[in-house]
């Protein structure tokens, strides 16, 4: 993971104490709903995967 995105969502972790695993799979949900609305075919097989 990016060091600026881990810094971001250790900062809104502690000020907003959503966790971060949480904020992460928001992150990848919305990646995947951006992906499936710009491309067509068989998108049953996407996976995205932000490393800790």
């Amino acid at each position: 993971m990016n060091v600026n995105l881990a810094k971001v969502l250790n900062e809104i972790e502690k000020e907003k104490g959503i966790s971060k695993d949480i904020l992460i799979e928001a992150i990848e949900s919305a990646i995947i709903s951006a992906y499936k609305k710009n491309y067509t075919g068989n998108l049953d097989n996407i996976e995205i995967d932000i490393s800790k």
